[in-house]
């Protein structure tokens, strides 16, 4: 009974520290302190970025306050000894649609211009939400202060700064650069910065393909940029794009970072200079200015591989070629199926077949109770993004709901199995996971090879009779394993939110798997002893959950995206508010106004609709100048004029008349569902041809004219707005909505 019970807390000590480390994971992916004795200046970086944002005005592309932010930008590179050049460009997107604006990046040589250059890449501009202090000041201020650094030295290759605008409105300015700036043909490598939040450790997020030169970047001393083959394959499997996208295709080295600490901050009001951690701005600096120095050191005389890598905890960097993954994952399959052999009854039982299916029985109790109790709560709660103030708390529900199915599951086969049994079943089906992954994301071959590999070594202990030593051995892989998965998980949760963060709790599910059954030593009979560590556990998720349901879901770090549309007609007299929301409104919001759910012609989906004075706009006017047939094709072109607008928007919907859009001479075709789309005051006189089938009714289609913010009129509804509740993205807005008179163009 006393070996029992020594199990028990042996076993219940081993989930504690394994719980904990999920729950507190990160902490192990905290950028590091501000070091003042850094080659990169973080003060005089921050204080550049302070005289360069001025006022802190939100500074989208093609706007009065983008032009104030490029002229202090310029005043700033002057003054470092630059010759800086303005690239002014109309550039348009195409594809699912027509989408344009007018861009003026920034370009300047910190070296004499020449071949194979090193580009230092950022942008400029920002969302019309916020003022872009992180996203991507930050990165703008870490390339001014890393060109002054290189220029100080004798360096092999040139160096290009390269700050684009219209970035937030699609890559267009880096899409300008590509497309027509003849200095593209001098670049061979190029390190970019980005932010999406306003705090944390940087990751490299992206990098070429083959990428062993890449990799070198995350070389040297101090806290290296978090990377991971995973995470870049998980990146580039998900809609996200930084200017890097435009970059990769001319065949180039290449290393993307990005922070992404207090994610709530990112296109809010919030991403500004108070809440800029220095300390992000540090790391980015430090990571960039060393990937620069690798890139400009190497001479890329030697053929490139793909390779699989990940940083362990940030100490250094494990690099392994990409195609040594499927091997050693199979090879440690194989070595666990020898161990389950090996230690099984000789003729098959029902003990034999119980240890071959407590492993998969494990991940569907763990996996389904974190995700079952994630929804519960979700469900409990009436707010979208419940857990984003206190993260700990359904991080915690997440983690010991995965831990509590693995042990019930467990505490069963405990009875009758050998440690090493259970364990060796486990690694198979970690195995058999991980030749899964790596079919959908190769680089994922990193977080199963290293501790399936150290599977090989157990085998050979069991082989020689060795069982003790062996079992300590499979430990260290399990260790191995968790100390890959802390950091990736940690990103990964700060990628999808922790909301959806539910599936990274196979992480620790696994870790109980392999390492509980080797502490366990109690008696069949002692059932008290083998489920104590489980009710345990079990009490300590009940507390989590009640926590998850009952703490606050937003606060100033974590505030609830809540923007406002002042909504007026051209063709009707009546005005709105409007705002998009699938939760309920603030208490605040519902005393200022009784808002009614209705649709709004040109928005998809519903909106919150209450009557609101006039917006104070001009009216937008649409006038057609020619209308042609030729064959079955019709071309009307009109002259649209929406004085004071930021933004003209058009959404096509089956609209199978609608062949094509043109604008300045560039032409979309329309085979489908799109929109047209035109940023910034360029867009508020322009003429703009629709190419119809002559043989088809014309269709009825909307124009929006949208102005960045609100008016004074509005000022008692931002009032009752709470401090907790801020604009996202395209923020508040004002919008003018115009019918598009085609039947009449003829006329």
């Amino acid at each position: 009974m006393l070996a029992g019970l020594k199990s028990a807390w042996a076993v219940l000590a081993t989930l504690l520290v394994i719980l904990a480390a999920f729950i507190a994971r990160p902490l192990f992916v905290a950028a590091p302190a501000v070091d003042p004795d850094a080659p990169f200046n973080t003060e005089r970086a921050y204080q550049r970025l302070v005289r360069i944002l001025g006022d802190e005005t939100p500074h989208p592309v093609d706007s009065d306050a983008n032009d104030a932010v490029r002229a202090r930008l310029l005043n700033e590179i002057t003054g470092l000894g630059f010759d800086p050049m303005v690239r002014d460009d109309f550039q348009c997107i195409t594809g699912f649609g027509l989408a344009c604006a007018r861009v003026q990046n920034v370009v300047f040589w910190v070296t004499e211009p020449g071949p194979d250059a090193v580009v230092l890449l950022s942008h400029y501009d920002s969302v019309p939400a916020g003022p872009g202090a992180s996203d991507d000041g930050s990165g703008m201020a870490a390339s001014l202060e890393i060109a002054h650094l290189l220029s100080q030295r004798e360096l092999d290759r040139p160096v290009l700064v390269l700050i684009t605008d219209g970035e937030e409105t699609g890559l267009m300015g880096a899409r300008a650069f590509v497309r027509a700036d003849p200095l593209v043909e001098q670049i061979r490598a190029v390190v970019n910065m980005e932010a999406r939040g306003s705090s944390g450790i940087t990751a490299l997020i992206q990098t070429s393909r083959p990428n062993s030169s890449d990799l070198d970047v995350l070389t040297g001393v101090g806290r290296t940029a978090v990377a991971s083959s995973l995470n870049a394959d998980i990146y580039e499997l998900m809609p996200n794009d930084t200017d890097m996208t435009v970059f990769l295709p001319l065949d180039i080295d290449a290393a993307n970072f990005a922070y992404a600490g207090t994610p709530a901050h990112y296109h809010t009001p919030f991403d500004n200079l108070e809440n800029l951690d220095l300390r992000a701005l540090h790391h980015i600096g430090i990571s960039a200015l060393r990937a620069a120095e690798t890139f400009l050191g190497q001479d890329n005389s030697e053929p490139e591989s793909q390779m699989m890598y990940t940083d362990i905890l940030g100490w250094f960097v494990l690099i392994l070629p990409a195609g040594w993954g499927l091997y050693m994952i199979g090879l440690g399959a194989l070595a666990a199926l020898f161990i389950f052999i090996r230690t099984s009854d000789q003729r098959p039982s029902w003990a034999t077949l119980q240890a071959a299916l407590t492993p998969p029985l494990a991940l569907i109790v763990g996996l389904g109770l974190a995700i079952g109790l994630t929804m519960l709560i979700g469900l409990l709660r009436p707010e979208n993004s419940f857990g984003g103030a206190n993260p700990w708390a359904l991080r915690g529900v997440q983690t010991i709901g995965a831990a509590l199915g693995a042990m019930a599951v467990l505490s069963f086969s405990l009875r009758q199995e050998t440690a090493h049994r259970l364990t060796s079943a486990a690694w198979i089906w970690f195995a058999g996971a991980g030749l899964v992954a790596i079919n959908f994301a190769p680089g994922a071959a990193i977080l199963f090879a290293p501790p399936l590999a150290i599977m090989s070594l157990v085998a050979i202990l069991v082989g020689l009779g060795q069982t003790s030593i062996a079992r300590w051995v499979g430990i260290l892989a399990a260790f191995v394993f968790a100390i890959i998965a802390l950091p990736l998980t940690a990103v990964g949760e700060v990628g999808l939110f922790i909301e959806n963060a539910a599936p990274f709790a196979f992480a620790p599910l696994f870790i109980v798997l392999f390492v509980i059954p080797h502490l366990s030593t109690i008696e069949a009979g002692n059932t008290a002893a083998r489920w104590a560590p489980t009710a345990l556990i079990g009490a300590g998720l009940v507390s989590f959950m009640v926590a998850s349901i009952f703490v606050p879901a937003y606060s100033l770090d974590a505030p609830r995206s809540l923007s406002v549309l002042h909504i007026s007609h051209t063709e009707q007299s009546e005005a709105h508010y409007g705002i998009r929301a699938s939760e309920a409104l603030p208490d605040s919001l519902t005393r200022f106004a009784d808002f009614e759910r209705g649709r709004v012609s040109g928005l998809l989906g519903t909106t919150l609709l209450t009557p609101a004075p006039d917006t104070g706009l001009p009216e937008v006017t649409i006038t057609p100048l020619s209308d042609t047939i030729d064959g079955s094709r019709r071309n009307i072109s009109f002259h649209i004029q929406a004085p004071g607008s930021d933004r003209l928007w058009m959404p096509i919907r089956n609209k199978p008349a609608l062949l094509a859009l043109s604008l300045r001479g560039q032409t979309q075709d329309l085979n489908g569902p799109a929109n047209f789309a035109c940023y910034g005051r360029t867009c508020r006189d322009i003429e703009l041809t629709l190419t119809l089938d002559a043989t088809l009714e014309a269709p009825e289609l909307i124009l929006l004219a949208f102005t960045h913010g609100l008016g004074p009129e509005s000022d008692d509804l931002q009032a009752a707005r709470p401090d907790w509740a801020v604009p996202q993205h395209w923020g508040d807005l004002r919008l003018v909505r115009t019918q598009f008179p085609l039947d009449e163009a003829g006329q």
